[in-house]
């Protein structure tokens, strides 16, 4: 028979899958159980989306509320799986007690938040957490539920005990990725049209990242993962070709997204793959690169695959802010020789920065606009700082007093919206407009002379923030190709 097993997501965004939800309910499937997506935010429009971002509209909760009850009452789960991000946790407490008390089920929650927070499962209401990547142990609490065994001492799952919780100590990386089935992708787009009907789809061909950036969870990641087995993985090329192959033929789409962070990594696969990818796949992409990584050949062979478009962090015009704070061990000249590089080539580009920063003052703010206009890219991107708990810079934040550690705050952030740190609130005023108009001047240098006038407006003021959005808009829809 097996169980009925429903996925709770707060929101999708087309073009950006849930690789985790969508393995595990791949795995589950594999095994007899019968699955289910419940995506709470599942009426996506680009105009009612930019409207909330201009906080001109705020969703219904008790019409959600409602829409979610009904939706778990036809589908009857034994198990509702919640995956939770810091700030994103509170929300799925309070969907979880309020079906608790209309349901009879076993809540299970995973993500980042329960792998650096297993105490989490302590929350009322919460049955089991899971931690770190979770499919062996998932699958196994899945089995000895449906025997109706003890799911007490399974690698990498959490529950509550007397005095405390059971051990939080993580099982084995899964080493070879090929192995692992096909994403459960007709699950998300049956249900959800929207996401079917995108022209552009995501895929990731590794797991696992060797850099040390401090803004990043990866360093502690790896501490959790010690002598679990490697840490970077990658797909064979045939088996990552024959998905896209797959996705394009059954919906259609227009442009692949590839999401790892060190897809250029391994030359000879990267190599390997454009040549597949450009007799197979036959449609334009957009990767990410790392700056010290990038070479003529390979721009070179990812141009000639199909490559339109590319993202390729920054962080920080400052020396100091970029490789002490953030560690990112990145030359100006490195970037600025990729930054020329992509242009060469006609790519594309995006670069990543924040403002901010531990340590940022007006003048390291200002450094990271003139980089940025110096590297020419398509689109300067920029997020506020957010101290994100079991990260190295999170943790240096409150040591250094401009952070109280009350991550709760978090429950409602954007990178996009204000700072949550301690600084010097002129300081945020202006970094706050700055992120709002830092791409539009990064476009367009001329307005760099105005800079320390625009940033004296009322802090997150509605023409900044329309400016801001339906420039990016613009940009990442008829010039950069990745909306």
């Amino acid at each position: 028979m097996g169980l009925r097993v429903l996925f709770y997501l707060e929101f999708v965004h087309p073009g950006l899958e849930p690789f985790g939800p969508l393995t595990l309910m791949a795995l589950a499937r594999q095994k007899g159980h019968t699955c289910d997506l419940l995506v709470e935010y599942d009426d996506y429009s680009f105009f009612r989306q930019t409207l909330k971002k201009l906080k001109l509209y705020s969703d219904n909760q008790k019409k959600n509320s409602r829409k979610i009850i009904d939706q778990v009452a036809r589908f009857n789960p034994d198990i509702i799986a919640f995956s939770v991000q810091t700030g994103s946790h509170n929300h799925a407490l309070y969907v979880n007690r309020l079906l608790k008390k209309r349901f009879n089920f076993i809540s299970v929650f995973g993500g980042p938040h329960t792998t650096f927070f297993p105490e989490f499962v302590k929350e009322e209401g919460v049955d089991v957490a899971l931690r770190g990547e979770c499919e062996n142990s998932f699958i196994e609490l899945l089995e000895r539920l449906e025997k109706k065994h003890s799911i007490e001492g399974i690698q990498g799952v959490v529950i509550k005990k007397a005095g405390g919780i059971s051990s939080a100590e993580v099982g084995k990386l899964v080493e070879d990725l090929d192995s692992l089935p096909p994403l459960a992708r007709d699950i998300l787009y049956d249900k959800y049209p929207f996401m079917a009907k995108a022209w552009m789809k995501s895929f990731m061909t590794t797991r696992g990242c060797p850099y040390d950036c401090t803004y990043c969870f990866n360093h502690a990641f790896r501490k959790l993962y010690k002598d679990k087995g490697r840490m970077i993985r990658q797909r064979s090329v045939n088996s990552v070709i024959d998905e896209m192959v797959h996705v394009k033929k059954k919906y259609g789409m227009k442009h692949v997204i590839i999401q790892d962070d060190t897809f250029i990594l391994n030359t000879g696969w990267v190599k390997e793959f454009c040549r597949e990818y450009r007799k197979r796949v036959k449609l334009p992409f957009t990767f990410q690169a790392r700056a010290n990584l990038v070479t003529e050949d390979l721009i070179a062979a990812l141009k000639k695959a199909g490559a339109v478009s590319a993202t390729m962090a920054i962080e920080s015009g400052n020396d100091h802010l970029r490789n002490d704070i953030l560690k990112r061990h990145m030359k100006k000249e490195q970037l600025l020789k990729a930054s020329k590089l992509l242009r060469k080539y006609d790519i594309k580009f995006l670069t990543q920065n924040i403002l901010g920063l531990p340590e940022e003052t007006w003048q390291t703010a200002l450094e990271t606009l003139d980089f940025n206009i110096k590297c020419r890219p398509t689109y300067g991107y920029t997020t506020l700082f957010q101290p994100f708990p079991k990260t190295e810079l999170g943790e240096y934040a409150e040591k250094i007093g401009i952070f109280d550690g009350d991550y709760t705050k978090l429950a409602s952030l954007s990178f996009h919206d204000d700072l949550h740190t301690k600084i010097d609130d002129k300081l945020k005023k202006k970094l706050v407009n700055l992120q709002k108009l830092f791409a539009i001047i990064v476009r367009f240098p001329f307005l760099r002379p105005f800079v320390n006038i625009l940033v004296k407006a009322p802090k997150n003021n509605f023409m900044y923030r329309l400016f801001y959005f339906a420039f990016k808009r613009f940009v990442f829809t008829f010039q950069m190709e990745i909306e």
